[in-house]
């Protein structure tokens, strides 16, 4: 296995005077599912773009397998791209559509029809070769644009938000396929998407961009518990964000004093005495007390607070909380009808210090 399989270097890319890839730099080892993570316009697509050879960077260089492939056309590239449309061709059947890459590579008839076989064998759609784009379901046109870039056989996998036409329960179900696809065939992969519970579910690695450059890489739990800026903790998930100035530090803990409260998180060496700071908690790890009086929470940072919204969506509640000048949102989930609080209901919400993500606030 190689770690550095596939490598960006400072690659920038300009339209006009529009900076939309900002000098990134990735490195990827083989077989890695990587997701480029962020909002439209954050230069996700243009980097994938530049990897599979649609554009041409400005300044910087692509390598995969060790080989700079800055001038390769996309079809010396030995790369496979499944598109947000899928990209079919309407007037070809599923086998033609598939088989299209293997003609272009001169493969033999005999080979083509095995290869096939075998990728719609792969994606669990056997039997349908002679049907027509038209007479599959979204999740099935999915299916064949996805074994129609594996069955070359390419050394990058490259998916650019390959989800979005699709309904939420055959989403969560494709998010599952695709990556035990990847897994099985052990591809390194490059995936777009602006839905943030499609890259903790699927990635290796997440990275998310923002106004063209990468702001954070790291597994997903790192990149959704340890957040380095309120950019990325208010993109990755839910989070309640409290301005505050740090009172007191040592090594066992930061003081943190918002709105006249004194909240506490872990100790933070990069923090100093008197700086501006962000909280950041996450909503699911509050808790909620109906009564101000039953306090006894065992935690530190504990709040009182009158309920202004309660959003009921099933398994999940959502309360808004209003705490002085600021709302905090809690997630809870939904155990039994009479434990639910109401608008108006007087409460305590409560977090531990562990936490407690403390942000810069620039």
């Amino acid at each position: 296995m190689q770690d550095r399989f596939l490598e960006l270097m400072n690659v920038s890319k300009k339209f006009g005077q529009t900076l939309a890839v900002d000098n990134v730099s990735l490195t990827m080892p083989e077989g890695e599912f990587l997701t480029l993570l962020g909002p439209s316009g954050c230069g996700k697509t243009t980097t994938l773009r530049m990897v599979a050879g649609f554009v041409t960077p400005t300044n910087g260089n692509i390598f995969i397998k060790g080989q700079r492939v800055n001038d390769r056309p996309p079809y010396l590239r030995n790369t496979g791209m499944v598109f947000q449309n899928y990209a079919l061709f309407p007037h070809m059947t599923v086998y033609k559509n598939i088989a299209y890459g293997l003609k272009i590579r001169s493969h033999s008839e005999q080979t083509i029809k095995e290869k096939v076989r075998q990728a719609l064998d792969l994606v669990r759609l056997p039997g349908i070769e002679e049907r027509y784009p038209k007479q599959l379901s979204g999740g099935q046109q999915q299916r064949v644009a996805l074994s129609r870039a594996l069955v070359i056989e390419p050394d990058v996998l490259l998916l650019d938000e390959p989800l979005s036409n699709l309904d939420l329960k055959l989403r969560q179900q494709m998010r599952l396929e695709i990556k035990a696809i990847q897994k099985r065939v052990g591809i390194t992969t490059i995936y777009v998407t602006h839905d943030q519970s499609e890259a903790l579910t699927m990635s290796d690695r997440l990275a998310v961009m923002n106004n063209g450059k990468v702001v954070q890489v790291g597994i997903p739990t790192e990149v959704y518990e340890e957040p380095k800026t309120r950019f990325v903790a208010d993109f990755i998930g839910e989070a309640n964000l409290l301005e505050g100035t740090i009172s007191r530090s040592d090594d066992r803990s930061v003081e943190v004093s918002v709105d006249g409260r004194v909240l506490f998180a872990p100790p933070e060496e990069k923090l100093k005495e008197d700086e501006n700071v962000r909280i950041c908690v996450r909503p699911e790890r509050i808790q909620i007390y109906k009564s101000p009086n039953s306090c006894a929470t065992g935690e530190r940072n504990a709040l009182r607070g009158t309920i202004e919204e309660v959003v009921y969506v099933g398994s999940n509640v959502r309360y808004q909380v209003r705490v002085g000048k600021s709302k905090i949102f809690v997630d809870k989930q939904v155990t039994s009808l009479s434990t639910l609080c109401a608008v108006g209901d007087e409460v305590v919400v409560a977090w531990s210090d562990v936490n407690t993500i403390l942000l810069p606030a620039s």
